[in-house]
């Protein structure tokens, strides 16, 4: 069986600090944290649900952001799963 989610939200440039954090998800509320705490939120829903596909749908057309959740949560996410 194949679980699929449909997360909407923006992928924050990295900062310099380690403020990042995993927000918490309630309902339909857009996800706004950097790429470290957007793998954070992937990797709690493929281990606790388990949701086994992730369709990420940006909150504004942007391609930087497709870019980002390719090339910066992907890869984390991938690592942590692994």
């Amino acid at each position: 069986m194949t679980r699929v989610v449909q997360l909407v939200g923006t992928i924050n440039p990295t900062t310099h600090s380690t403020t990042h954090r995993s927000p918490d998800l309630v309902g339909a509320a857009p996800i706004r944290t950097d790429a470290r705490g957007w793998a954070e939120t992937l990797v709690r829903l493929a281990t606790e649900q388990p949701f086994t596909v992730f369709v990420f749908w940006p909150e504004k057309g942007d391609e930087m952001q497709v870019r980002r959740f390719g090339e910066e949560v992907a890869p984390m996410v991938t690592a942590s799963l692994g």
